[in-house]
């Protein structure tokens, strides 16, 4: 008998001086992650923002 175990997730990637601020939305199914959505974003508050297009529950912010 196997699980089936999805959801959607985001994680927020801090940037540096050189490299912006990046937020990723990915599909958790069975263990297994599939990019949905990349890219770079100006803080924590644009991450939340696109998080929540996807439906996605933000993990590190």
């Amino acid at each position: 008998m196997t699980h089936t175990y999805e959801q959607i997730a985001a994680d927020f990637y801090p940037g540096t001086k050189t490299i912006p601020a990046t937020v990723r939305v990915y599909q958790i199914d069975n263990g297994q992650r599939r990019t949905l959505y990349e890219g770079d974003v100006a803080g924590k508050r644009d991450a939340r923002m696109i998080a929540k297009q996807f439906n996605a529950t933000p993990w590190n912010f």
